[in-house]
């Protein structure tokens, strides 16, 4: 039966803004959707059907909410968006006996070292890697891989606790930033810092074939004013890189992906590549934030992964013809990273809005916020989406919007 004739029933798993177009997609193509989120002023519930308050990232309650909606009034698919929670929305699927990723793969989907070691299994090559649960253990990693060295949380994201480590003097602050953003273990991962490109991808699992449908450049061009963290300027699409480059990238994702268990729905990952070739950094297995896999990826190519996804949530086929580029134009990203302070004024929205070559444009903050330095992504104060017939135009058109933006602050 067409998706579009069933009032089928998608349990959709966060409703922050980055959902909001998931689930009006759902909506639009004749779904009933429950949300759910911790907030319970999450701006997804204004077009959810129905909106359940539980942290998602309490797997157990999440699951408990589910089945009490399949009990009600029966629900036909999971899926999340832009939420880095695989475990979660694994375990809704399962309990309920609906399409999905396996807990066993969402399992190390969650865990950074878990996968690290799992690529390493399979021969997906990835930079040199150590665990650490003391500040001991990573002084001795430093010294088994040498400086530079990238020291993370195994159980966040966003960039959170990520810091670069250049020598043995800067380790001691580093280890503790990433203490401090533990999400549940006190784990941590002492990896290689790789240098080159760095990539996104997102590639969807169907029908046993991996159709990579997204693939971008991050653009890292602000990185030095942030240093020691990694903070990426957004993204661009088509990428620069050479055919030859895209093809060999792909193959390790499609050596990647199954290696993780990753045989259903979405697997986004990010990737360097270094003089020896590409190398994964980490793959999380959902839909991208970001706007990627709502906003550049469709501007740019036509295709529209998350609408393939809610499909497949709910048990329907997807013809592949649909995750095929229709077009090869230009979409670019560019945040804001106005001085830290409390805000005084935000001027130029209406402007930077005018073109309708400007896609989107959001802004975070509001006069009396305070900003602080960025040490992550959750903390970027905005950002503009363009599109253009080329890559060129659209980052032209990017930089051009940024600028009629003003974000006035003064010191604290």
């Amino acid at each position: 039966m067409n998706v579009h004739t069933r009032n089928k029933v998608l349990f959709f798993i966060g409703a922050g803004a980055e959902m909001v177009p998931g689930i009006r997609w759902a909506c639009e193509m004749g779904l009933t959707v429950v949300a759910a989120d911790m907030n319970p002023n999450a701006i997804g519930f204004q077009y959810a059907d129905h909106a359940e308050v539980v942290s998602v990232k309490d797997v157990e309650r999440t699951v408990e909410a589910a089945k009490r909606y399949h009990h009600e009034i029966g629900v036909d698919g999971v899926m999340t968006l832009a939420c880095d929670v695989p475990l979660t929305v694994a375990a809704v699927a399962d309990a309920l006996g609906l399409p999905g990723l396996s807990v066993a793969a969402a399992q190390v989907a969650q865990d950074k070292l878990l996968m690290k070691h799992r690529l390493a299994e399979k021969g997906v090559p990835i930079p040199k890697f150590k665990e650490a649960n003391s500040y001991e253990d990573a002084v001795a990693a430093c010294c088994d891989i040498g400086f530079p060295v990238v020291i993370k949380p195994i159980d966040n994201s966003g960039a959170r606790g990520i810091s670069l480590v250049e020598n043995e003097s800067a380790l001691s602050q580093a280890f503790n930033w990433a203490k401090k953003n533990c999400f549940q273990k006190e784990t941590f991962l002492v990896e290689e810092y790789l240098t080159g490109p760095q990539i996104s991808t997102e590639s969807l699992v169907y029908d046993g074939k991996i159709y990579t449908t997204g693939f971008a450049d991050r653009n890292y061009e602000l990185n030095h004013l942030f240093a020691p963290f990694f903070i990426e300027d957004g993204h661009t699409i088509p990428s620069e890189l050479r055919a030859e480059d895209q093809a060999e990238i792909i193959k390790v994702v499609e050596k990647a992906l199954p290696a993780l268990g990753i045989d259903f729905g979405v697997g986004k990952g990010d990737l360097v590549l270094t003089p020896q070739g590409p190398k994964v950094l980490e793959f999380a297995a959902r839909l991208s934030g970001g706007r990627f896999s709502t906003d550049t990826v469709p501007l740019a190519t036509g295709v529209h992964l998350v609408k393939a996804m809610i499909k497949l949530s709910i048990g329907e086929t997807i013809d592949p013809a649909d995750l095929e580029p229709k077009y090869n134009r230009g979409a670019a990203q560019r945040y804001f990273f106005p001085k830290p302070g409390r805000v005084t004024s935000v001027n130029g929205i209406n402007k930077a809005n005018r073109p309708e070559w400007v896609n989107r444009v959001e802004i975070y903050v509001k006069p009396e916020d305070v900003i602080k330095q960025v040490t992550n992504h959750v903390e970027r104060a905005g950002y503009v989406i363009t599109s253009g017939e080329t890559r060129a135009e659209a980052v032209e058109r990017a930089e051009w919007a940024r600028s009629q933006i003003d974000i006035q602050t003064s010191s604290v």
